[in-house]
């Protein structure tokens, strides 16, 4: 699947809920859910590798900054809201979540910030 078809669904499918900044490299698995009220930014040159999937809750936010790298088959889930800093990097593997069974709290990786996955 192309990018730009990719992009024709989710504006389709999310309207203003979903939001991609300019040369962002985007692969074609990239899974998104967002729900009513949430909110998916991915600013410019965004890159995320595949296997990688974003949820944004309903009210939460999930903000990637320009320049910032997510990795390969990383998980984000938002009920309350992630922010990502512009430059930072997540590695491969990574799941980052803002809430448990019972509560949420937002998550801000700040600028420039490396988080990676340690494999035993």
């Amino acid at each position: 699947m192309s990018e730009h078809w990719q992009r024709e669904q989710w504006q389709r499918r999310y309207g203003s809920r979903l939001r991609v900044g300019e040369n962002c490299a985007l692969p074609g698995d990239l899974r998104v859910e967002i729900e009513d009220g949430g909110l998916v930014v991915l600013g410019d040159r965004v890159e995320v590798r595949p296997g990688t999937m974003i949820q944004a809750g309903r009210g939460a936010a999930v903000v990637v900054g320009d320049d910032a790298v997510i990795g390969e088959n990383t998980f984000l889930s938002a009920m309350a809201g992630i922010r990502v800093g512009c430059g930072a990097a997540i590695g491969k593997g990574c799941e980052i979540r803002d809430h448990s069974h019972c509560t949420a709290a937002p998550i801000v990786i700040e600028s420039g910030a490396v988080l990676s996955c340690r494999r035993p």
